[in-house]
């Protein structure tokens, strides 16, 4: 008997001062975005 029923989760660690970059390495941009936005995409797309 298969479930379907089956939950997956994810935790995306985003957090920290970042004194050494300077700025908050959540808000840079990367491939157009800012990372943070970037990584909840993808995470997403990842449990459709």
């Amino acid at each position: 008997m298969v479930n379907n029923n089956i939950r997956i989760s994810a935790v995306i660690l985003a957090s920290g001062m970042s004194t050494r970059m300077g700025t908050a390495k959540q808000l840079i941009t990367f491939q157009g975005v800012p990372l943070l936005k970037y990584i909840i995409y993808k995470t997403l797309f990842l449990f459709w």
